[in-house]
């Protein structure tokens, strides 16, 4: 079972801060397990859901497209509401190419994407707290 770990200390070194007292000042390490193994779909210019909702134990998913593209977060069960196109959407959220994205989820959600111009490959990886 892998686990990360993700300090706040680290995010401000990499924006020009300072480590020292990080902790001390109200900071706590997040430690992310991961749930299931990697997931990974093509996608396009058409709207796709990712097959298998996500598992009751997940709470946040790491996200890492090849190509931009827009995502939906959505409760299985209910009507995930397709992301129609990639201009113009206030519901999703984007993604950049080759940068890794965490996103917090509903339990047994389920996720939705589609290309902002260019086809790509989504890769979603489950995590719990």
């Amino acid at each position: 079972m892998k686990t990360l770990l993700f300090l706040t200390s680290l995010v401000m070194v990499a924006f020009g801060g300072t480590t020292r007292g990080a902790l001390a000042q109200g900071a706590h390490p997040l430690i992310l397990t991961t749930v299931t193994p990697v997931q990974s779909m093509n996608f396009n210019s058409t709207s796709r859901a990712i097959t298998a909702q996500f598992t009751a134990q997940t709470d946040i998913v790491r996200v890492l497209c090849s190509q931009h593209c827009h995502v939906q977060i959505g409760i299985s069960g209910s009507s995930l509401p397709a992301v129609a196109t990639a201009s113009g959407v206030t519901a999703s959220k984007y993604v950049p190419a080759n940068i890794e994205t965490f996103m917090k989820v509903p339990r047994n959600g389920v996720l939705a994407v589609i290309a902002v111009s260019t086809a790509g490959t989504i890769y979603v990886e489950e995590m719990t707290r």
